[in-house]
């Protein structure tokens, strides 16, 4: 079985993790699975509501995503995976899957100035570039908070963690990542080797 390298990009909303994860996914042409595509999916077919719902309907996602992170793991698929991933709850998650189909990893963990989250998340909302669903006018002030935090997204697995600061989308060197990406890969690659 092939040792998959699973690449976690994680970081609080407006990071930019989507833009990144979706860069190094058609660089590298690896499977994407992302939180907010799964939940956009979730309120086409279920329709959205109110903030209550747009939170059942998150914690949907996160089932989603370790059911398809298990799916393309057990057959030694390696893929990016992309969310505002919580070190409190979803170190255990994931650590539970790689005890069961071992896996490497790499994350990269976006981070941004509190106060550059915060306009990214009014000027996204008001601009109508998310989802309806997400009510995003509902949940500015319980998140805003959290954005203003600069809280450490790391999650505590071992493993190559990659701190990448996107107050300036300018300054971010997606080349360096798709490299680093490349080099996980090898190395995935020849720990296979390795052990045939």
């Amino acid at each position: 079985m092939p040792m998959p390298l699973l690449v976690i990009v994680t970081g609080p909303p407006c990071a930019g993790k989507t833009f990144i994860a979706r860069r190094l996914a058609e660089a590298l042409t690896l499977p994407l699975i992302g939180k907010d595509d799964i939940k956009e999916v979730l309120f086409d077919s279920l329709r959205w509501s109110d903030r209550a719902w747009s939170r059942k309907l998150s914690n949907a996602s996160y089932d989603l995503i370790y059911l398809f992170l298990e799916r393309l793991l057990s057959v030694g698929r390696s893929c990016i995976v992309e969310s505002n991933f919580k070190p409190d709850t979803d170190t255990a998650r994931l650590q539970a899957l790689k005890s069961r189909y071992p896996f490497r990893n790499l994350q990269i963990c976006c981070k941004a100035a509190g106060p550059t989250l915060v306009r990214r998340f009014r000027e996204r909302w008001a601009n109508g570039k998310r989802h309806p669903g997400h009510v995003d006018a509902e949940s500015i002030d319980e998140l805003e908070p959290g954005l203003l935090s600069d809280e450490d997204p790391t999650l505590a697995l071992d493993g190559e963690a990659l701190n990448v600061d996107t107050t300036d989308f300018g300054q971010v060197n997606i080349g360096a990542l798709i490299q680093a990406t490349r080099r996980a890969l090898a190395k995935a690659e020849r720990e296979t080797h390795a052990s045939d």
